[in-house]
């Protein structure tokens, strides 16, 4: 559990520093361990998948529809689950 806090903390720290390209990854492999390890709706997973959401919407270089609507649809995840408690990571808000 804490490698993947701390890759995602490392993809957050190269987010900060517009090194997209090198997030990205990052973002997804924190994902799919969180995923595997607590569940798709776990506060942990969807703050990655904020943090990966966040990265999608903000660089250029992922602005295929595709990639939108996957966006659009982690917000929603994100959003109705945001009452739960944040767990440790980058802490971003939407």
């Amino acid at each position: 559990r804490a490698t993947i806090d701390s890759i995602n903390n490392l993809a957050c720290l190269l987010d900060d520093c517009g090194n997209y390209e090198e997030a990205e990854p990052l973002y997804r492999q924190a994902l799919e361990g969180n995923c595997r390890m607590l569940g798709e709706q776990h506060p942990s997973s969807l703050q990655v998948k904020n943090n990966l959401a966040m990265l999608l919407t903000e660089s250029t270089y992922f602005v295929q529809k595709k990639s939108h609507n996957l966006v659009l649809s982690w917000k929603l995840d994100w959003l109705t689950c945001a009452h739960l408690s944040w767990c440790c990571g980058c802490r971003r808000r939407i």
